[in-house]
């Protein structure tokens, strides 16, 4: 099946390039750009713990639906229209120049990866109104390789199964301060509360809950419990995680 799905995705390569083995291409970012595209092209959105899920700015979504809306995003750029399904569908050229969209190459998309400019590239082919509403996309996609912290707290909250932290989390939210699997759990609780959703971020970021860069500035000024109360309200954050969430960051 992979194999399959790897020789459609050569199609899109340029010639000089779909005779190399997916390892060969170069620079970085024509592979990882390929690694991404191989998937999205079959309806595959990259999930949570993967290069390509932190790679392309789907932690910012809110939701399951949202990070499907991202990838069929994506996947337009190229003519190609998922709708609500994995079965793929292509444009005829007639209705793409209707709406006023016009499809990139493989080039011009890892190219715009490589320089930051995603966001660029989706408004350069009509789509910033529907790019716009990924809140903090642009952002995420703009700001190079140290990214904050926060998104890989994201990422490792919607992996149910993980219990330890990649170690930039451990240090900045807390998860280091902690002497149990069970003070790992509860802290990986609370913080999936405070960010929108008690099913691991399956649902929408809630109105009374808390925005990821403001906990990232709360995150900086070492005030996460102080956060939290603001948001959750004093009598939902329990006394006890206020020794769990401090970080190096001076008071």
């Amino acid at each position: 099946m992979v194999k399959r799905w790897e020789e459609e995705a050569r199609m899109y390569l340029e010639l000089k390039d779909r005779n190399k083995q997916v390892k060969e291409l170069e620079p970085a970012a024509k592979k990882e750009s390929f690694f991404f595209f191989m998937p999205l092209l079959q309806g595959y959105t990259p999930p949570p713990g993967t290069p390509s899920y932190q790679n392309f700015g789907f932690g910012t979504c809110t939701s399951e639906y949202e990070e499907g809306n991202l990838g069929n995003l994506c996947i337009k750029l190229f003519g190609i229209d998922r709708i609500h399904h994995p079965e793929i569908a292509y444009f005829e050229d007639s209705v793409c120049k209707a709406r006023g969209l016009t499809t990139c190459t493989f080039t011009e998309f890892w190219q715009a990866y490589e320089k930051k400019k995603l966001p660029q590239l989706l408004d350069s082919h009509g789509f910033r109104n529907k790019r716009l509403g990924f809140r903090h996309l642009e952002t995420y996609l703009n700001s190079g390789d140290l990214k904050p912290s926060v998104w890989e707290l994201i990422d490792f909250l919607k992996r149910d199964q993980d219990f330890e932290a990649p170690l930039p989390v451990q240090v900045d939210y807390g998860f280091r301060n902690c002497t149990s699997v069970r003070e790992k759990l509860e802290l990986k609780r609370f913080y999936t509360e405070l960010l929108g959703n008690s099913g691991g971020l399956l649902g929408s970021f809630l109105p009374n809950c808390g925005d990821p860069m403001d906990l990232h500035e709360a995150c900086l000024q070492n005030k996460i419990y102080e956060y939290a109360c603001h948001v959750l309200g004093d009598e939902k954050v329990d006394p006890q995680l206020r020794g769990l969430l401090t970080n190096v960051y001076t008071l």
